[in-house]
Parts: structure tokens; C-alpha cells; sequence
């Protein structure tokens, strides 16, 4: 139980003499975060834009035909009252 702690020792020792690398990346994460976005976001919004006007005019037609289905017997007394006067 003890070489196995006082292998984390030396570990930790080794640990905090090393040095962490000097660098300066704020100009380069800065120039990439204010950058222009990626190029695909303009296609992609012409085909959300597509998909949304098709769903909003297969809502209307299916609110439509519910309303014209929503009474079965319309249309045959419709045609009931034009065939008997």
C-alpha cells in the first residue's frame, strides 16, 4: 500500500515541475469567432424556406377537406334537393 502512494508522490511531484506552454492564441480564436459564418447557412435557409411554404399549403388543403368531410350527407342531400323539386 505505501509503493503505491508514494508512486502518486513522485507522480504529483513531476506533476507540478513541468511547465504549462506560453502561447498567445486570443488574436486567432478572436479572428475565427468574428469571422464570417460557414457558407452552406444560405442554402439551408432557401430549403427550410421551401419545406415551410409546401407544409403551410398541405395545412390549408388539409383543413380544407376536413371542413368539406366534416358533414358526409352534404353533398348527397345536395344533390337530392336538385333532383327532387
Amino acid at each position: 500500500m505505501k509503493d503505491s502512494l508514494d508512486y502518486i508522490e513522485r507522480l504529483a511531484s513531476r506533476a507540478r515541475q513541468e511547465k504549462a506552454p506560453q502561447g498567445d492564441v486570443s488574436q486567432r480564436v478572436l479572428l475565427r469567432l468574428t469571422g464570417r459564418g460557414p457558407s452552406f447557412a444560405t442554402p439551408m435557409a432557401v430549403f427550410a424556406l421551401g419545406y415551410a411554404a409546401a407544409a403551410s399549403v398541405a395545412l390549408v388543403y388539409g383543413v380544407s377537406l376536413i371542413q368539406a368531410f366534416s358533414d358526409p350527407f352534404a353533398s348527397v342531400f345536395q344533390m337530392a334537393s336538385v333532383i327532387a323539386p
